[in-house]
């Protein structure tokens, strides 16, 4: 056997033993952070929203966690994965309103502020709310 085969030999054992390492690191990893995010317990909190929003609608978004943050972009593409296939965009402006709070608000004044009606309340920080008709 020459140089070059014995090269070549160890450069597959060592990448096998680093794939094998690697994968015990991610085993490791996911069994200690599950689901850091919560992305799994978002079924249950917005099942309700699922059941009130129309399955074709494009629904405003509306949170207290700061925009841009990586907070808030799981929480808005964790909702956004749960209530597919409806669209969610930021902002108020639509018909339907999502709001995804994580702490107790003044909700009865953030929907007449923004022009909207609270829809349900479902209780856990998650409100469906309807824009307001023009009189």
């Amino acid at each position: 056997m020459d140089k070059r085969q014995l090269g070549a030999i160890a450069a597959v054992v060592l990448c096998l033993w680093g794939a094998l390492e690697f994968a015990s690191l991610e085993r490791t990893w996911n069994a200690q952070f599950r689901d850091p995010y919560l992305i799994a317990s978002q079924h249950q909190r917005f099942e309700g929203a699922r059941q009130i929003i129309p399955a074709d609608a494009v629904v405003s978004y509306l949170t207290d966690l700061e925009a841009g943050s990586v907070q808030w972009s799981a929480a808005f593409n964790g909702a956004q994965y749960v209530l597919a296939p409806r669209l969610l965009e930021d902002g108020a402006k639509r018909e339907w309103l999502l709001v995804n709070y994580g702490k107790a608000a003044d909700f009865a004044a953030l929907a007449q502020q923004h022009g909207y009606r609270v829809e349900r309340d479902f209780q856990n920080g998650v409100l469906v709310m309807r824009k307001q008709e023009a009189r």
